[in-house]
């Protein structure tokens, strides 16, 4: 599940920086696919920007690969 691969490559970026994550980057059809996973549409509306996942912005990128979170 996406979700659980997020939630421990957040726990990891905790770990090694010792503070929050401030951005979650990941390719546009993972953006699409964490956003059915975890119900994050509100009125079926998502700004095209950016998505909140706990509070950190998700942003989509190419220079990412497909299924791979990169957190900062």
């Amino acid at each position: 599940m996406l979700q659980d691969n997020l939630e421990y490559q957040i726990h990891k970026q905790i770990q090694e920086t010792c503070r929050d994550c401030s951005l979650i980057l990941c390719h546009p059809k993972t953006w699409e696919d964490l956003i059915k996973e975890t119900s994050l549409l509100y009125n079926n509306y998502v700004d095209s920007t950016f998505i909140k996942y706990r509070g950190i912005r998700v942003y989509r990128s190419l220079d990412v690969i497909e299924g791979i979170f990169e957190v900062k």
